[in-house]
């Protein structure tokens, strides 16, 4: 058994990665000053991949790093938002028959916008005020863009972490 063969070691990889990679190049890459979120992508894309346990797992993790990294917003509301939005995608893979690249994509697309309205939600509950900049809609729907975007590459590279390379080659039909 070599060390690239475990889960965790590549999962570790891809996160230190999509978290350097989101601070340092996707920050400055904005549409109506909303940037796309690997973190999120990520949590998507182990849904897709993974199931619900995975995305699940991918979200917590995703949203923990991305708690640790952005301050100024309520710690752990992003570990819950993106754990919430790995499960619910993975249950969507779960239920699926068949699936094609443009149906995970509007699903990555879909779950942007919930993970607005609930990160919103749930700052104005625990936080007390809106943490998100600009209008909601707004936001929602550039981020949805982003997302179905870049969920394309994250469900490769989440197939690569979790072994799943039957479902990585189902995105490419």
């Amino acid at each position: 058994m070599t060390l690239w063969s475990s889960w965790y070691v590549r999962f570790a990889l891809v996160l230190i990665a999509a978290a350097a990679l989101q601070m340092g190049i996707f920050a400055h890459l904005r549409v109506v000053g909303v940037a796309p979120d690997l973190l999120l992508a990520l949590a998507v894309a182990g849904g897709l991949v993974g199931g619900e346990w995975r995305g699940s797992v991918t979200g917590a993790l995703a949203g923990l790093t991305l708690d640790l990294l952005v301050y100024g917003r309520p710690f752990g509301l992003g570990m819950l938002v993106f754990t919430l939005i790995g499960f619910l995608v993975g249950r969507y893979q779960a239920s699926s028959v068949r699936r094609s690249s443009g149906g995970d994509a509007l699903v990555a697309a879909l779950a942007a916008v919930v993970a607005v309205l609930a990160y919103d939600l749930g700052a104005r509950m625990f936080a007390g005020s809106p943490v998100l900049a600009g209008s909601l809609p707004v936001v929602a729907l550039v981020l949805a863009g982003w997302t179905a975007l870049v969920a394309i590459p994250a469900r490769w590279v989440m197939g690569w972490v979790w072994g799943s390379p039957e479902r990585v080659s189902a995105w490419a039909r």
